[in-house]
């Protein structure tokens, strides 16, 4: 093949044209770079305005929270325990508000949930009393498992009542670090005997409201089970468990053989039906 021979000049040309071609990419990438660079700084520039407009918007703060599923927790209970009222919404765990309601007594179960721009949602489940537990004068409430908790001051009407005769708890010592010039004042849990009523009361309570619909008030003492007062102010102990059938069958008899001998009595214990006794 014959070779190519380039002048002086033509060499010059083309160097000439190779650094301009250089110097072109280097422009177009030193130009791709800056025009990012302020891009970025654009995007970031908006995102923290955006923030701040969130932030101070009162839009963006919760003021209403609807609570579902009450029927005798106040709602003002349940407002307190959020701690959510006036706060941002994205300062907000639901999931930590959900553990906090459910620490309320007298809540099963909770949920919260959160939606744009404002809005939250609180459901509950309650728990449903079956009783009142009466201690000291106050009255508590009996849940389906037996536990003991507060009463809220609202009537439900046809709840057996079974008043405690057991006598109140000590009161926990005060911190060493207490003042002694205010003194604490006990939580509902410390003036309790009891915080779960045993099964087998809570069973022979209901079987005694079964097989006499009459009784609205039974007693209970942990020496003799449950007991009620008949129609002439005497006291009949009838123990706890199952066998209530037997025991009132037991007792009726008692009572009308002292009722046909003319005796009188003050109460009937039929506690143990094995060896009842009266007095």
């Amino acid at each position: 093949m014959p070779q190519v021979i380039l002048t002086e000049a033509a060499k010059r040309r083309r160097r000439q044209q190779q650094n301009q071609q250089l110097q072109a990419w280097l422009g177009t990438g030193q130009n791709l770079l800056l025009s990012t660079r302020w891009l970025s700084l654009a995007i970031l520039l908006i995102c923290l305005y955006t923030i701040l407009q969130i932030s101070i918007d009162e839009r963006f703060y919760l003021t209403q929270i609807p609570v579902d599923g009450l029927a005798t927790i106040p709602p003002g209970e349940i407002m307190a325990a959020t701690g959510i009222a006036g706060k941002h919404i994205f300062a907000i765990d639901p999931n930590q508000v959900a553990a906090d309601i459910a620490q309320v007594p007298g809540v099963v179960s909770s949920a919260v949930t959160l939606s744009w721009p404002n809005q939250v949602q609180v459901s509950i489940v309650e728990d449903s009393p079956i009783a009142i537990w009466e201690q000291d004068g106050t009255d508590f409430w009996i849940n389906k498992q037996g536990a003991i908790f507060p009463a809220r001051g609202l009537q439900v009407p046809g709840l057996l009542r079974i008043i405690s005769e057991l006598p109140p708890p000590p009161l926990p010592e005060p911190p060493p670090n207490a003042d002694p010039n205010e003194p604490a004042e006990p939580s509902w849990e410390d003036t309790l005997p009891l915080a779960f009523v045993p099964q087998d009361v809570l069973d022979g309570a209901f079987l005694l409201r079964e097989l006499r619909p009459e009784l609205n008030e039974l007693y209970y003492r942990s020496a003799d089970g449950l007991s009620f007062v008949d129609e002439r102010g005497r006291r009949i102990y009838m123990g706890t468990g199952l066998d209530m059938n037997q025991k009132l069958a037991i007792y009726e008899a008692i009572r009308a053989d002292l009722v046909s001998r003319n005796l009188t009595f003050s109460y009937i214990s039929v506690s143990n039906q094995a060896k009842p006794y009266y007095r």
